[in-house]
């Protein structure tokens, strides 16, 4: 988890924890939810036994999903890079125990990542089925309940998770490893995308599996349904237990783990050898012509145009980052999916010739998540020992946020507000269009502006410590930092869109939030310095030094 997701400076046991209890939340409140309705089904047996089956298939997709959550944010950590095997190399260790340990270390995670997730919703959901006893001739008996709901999600989390090692392994053996980190945080994205919107695609994809339920041939056939009857197997109800979907689910984990320990194992001295030969590539290389052009179209300082193509070359030859900065935009999108899916929940049409509400807030959203994840990938140093020429240099702080400013602009608004531009060019009049593009533009440089106020170092350089209480209390400011940008703002400008006068005076008041975030962070925070040491933790601490005690 340190190499995949941290700086080498960081503890991750923080990160782990709590991104643990984040997925482990979801199907835990998902069950307290369902509280009682197996008892109020109990009189309509069809439709008790078809609402059973259809929770249960939640849970099975839900560790599917995250399964493969975990394996993106693995991904770079599964095989030994140039730098391991430079390490390793030189060791009487031989290549195919360093991918048993390596493999051995991915499952144990998945483990206890996938049981960690399961045994909350696990215990509830068994409590919900001993709650309904009346219903249990139907539901299930509440003794099987436990152990097949455990069952049930691990294999399925292990399933996708080993179906995923096998994928990398195949990926390295065929293309190499380069091209294969390369769908790491297209993985990320998409995992993130689906398993944030599960609950609202849920009514549409478990009628479409339970459908299958009546061919039997067509459930072999269906992973998903898989793990259904082998949690079926253990608590019932009778309804999903077709012949052969039991040892499926049971088999297809083996099945794939031992694929994946085959392609791990086998070719492990190529893959070293590979490791070895590889030459060292400059991932940013290509890019390094058009950072400094661009550099020098949009910043006179010297000072200024360091910092800003330091930045985006960091950010173009980072695996680490690519991967925070894509699961901030699968957030986005998923906020964005759930803000239209809401707006056709309440019988509104979902048209697209003319600007709405709903519509107005996805490149708020996306602006908005962009930029936050810009920010968090910032935070994490590429080096810190690197950081010795910006400690020489002692750069301006205000050429610092001048920097960081127009990353933020380059990187998260001018993309968003030019897509935004060229899709409501085809789908409204020129005026609306050119409005709904100036209102964005302005909304995101006045985010901008408040994103950089407590902007204190140069991205990538500063050591990262992680606290447990800054997460939380940082968490709070953020949602309500979206629900006032994305959900409140999409508001105003539907207002304004209709004139000229409207869209003039919502540009002028975000510009004037602008100035003032610019010129509250000008007061607040001078004078000032540059930090590069890891921000300190005011939380006291007990050391143990002694057994002393009173």
């Amino acid at each position: 988890m340190d190499a995949a997701l941290a700086s080498r400076e960081t503890d991750a046991t923080q990160f782990v924890l709590w991104a643990t209890a984040l997925v482990a939340t979801l199907p835990f409140f998902w069950t307290i939810k369902m509280m009682g309705v197996y008892s109020f089904l109990a009189r309509q047996p069809e439709v008790l036994q078809q609402v059973v089956i259809a929770h249960r298939l939640f849970f099975v997709l839900y560790a599917m999903l995250a399964a493969a959550l975990l394996a993106a944010a693995l991904w770079d950590a599964l095989f030994p890079d140039r730098q391991d095997q430079e390490i390793l190399g030189v060791l009487p260790v031989g290549a195919k125990t360093v991918a048993a340990a390596r493999l051995t270390a991915a499952l144990a995670v998945a483990a206890g990542f996938l049981a960690a997730v399961a045994t909350p919703s696990a215990l509830m959901y068994t409590v919900n089925v001993a709650a309904g006893f009346k219903s249990q001739a139907l539901v299930g008996s509440w003794l099987g309940t436990l152990p097949g709901h455990l069952a049930a999600m691990l294999a399925a989390g292990m399933f996708t998770f080993g179906a995923l090692l096998a994928l990398r392994g195949l990926a390295v053996l065929c293309v190499g490893a380069e091209a294969a980190q390369r769908a790491a945080a297209a993985l990320q994205l998409v995992t993130m995308i689906l398993l944030l919107q599960v609950f609202i695609f849920l009514p549409t994809v478990v009628p479409a599996l339970m459908r299958g339920l009546a061919d039997p041939s067509s459930a072999l056939a269906t992973p998903p349904l898989w793990f259904l009857g082998l949690f079926a197997a253990f608590a019932g109800p009778p309804a999903a237990r077709v012949p052969g979907l039991a040892a499926m689910g049971a088999l297809a984990p083996a099945v794939t783990l031992a694929v994946a320990a085959l392609v791990y194992l086998l070719p492990a001295r190529l893959n070293a050898r590979r490791a070895l030969e590889t030459r060292t590539m400059d991932r940013g290389s290509w890019s390094a012509g058009l950072i400094a052009a661009v550099s020098r179209g949009v910043l006179q300082a010297a000072a200024t145009r360091a910092i800003f193509a330091f930045t985006l070359a960091s950010l173009a030859r980072s695996r680490r980052h690519a991967l925070i900065i894509a699961t901030y935009l699968g957030l986005g999108v998923a906020v964005g999916g759930v803000r239209l899916v809401a707006a056709t929940a309440r019988e509104r049409p979902l048209g697209l010739e003319a600007p709405a509400d709903h519509l107005l807030a996805l490149p708020l959203v996306l602006t908005f998540f962009l930029v936050f994840g810009l920010r968090a990938a910032f935070a994490v140093p590429t080096d810190v020992d690197a950081n010795w020429t910006f400690r020489m240099a002692q750069p301006s702080p205000r050429r610092v946020v001048h920097a960081v400013a127009a990353v933020l602009m380059l990187g998260a608004v001018l993309p968003v507000t030019t897509a935004w531009a060229l899709v409501t060019t085809t789908l409204w009049n020129a005026d609306r269009a050119a409005a709904a593009a100036a209102m964005h533009l302005a909304s995101g440089w006045a985010l901008v502006e408040l994103a950089v106020v407590d902007c204190r170092a140069v991205p990538f350089t500063r050591a990262h410590a992680a606290s447990p209480n800054t997460v939380r209390i940082s968490w709070a400011w953020f949602l309500l930092a979206l629900h006032v940008f994305a959900f409140r703002l999409d508001d105003l400008q539907l207002a304004a869109i209709g004139s000229s006068a409207g869209t003039a005076m919502y540009v002028a008041g975000m510009i004037v939030m602008a100035a003032a975030a610019r010129a509250y962070r000008r007061w607040r925070r001078q004078p000032w310095s540059v930090h590069f040491d890891a921000p300190i933790d005011a939380a006291a601490e007990t050391l143990n030094l002694s057994q002393a005690t009173g």
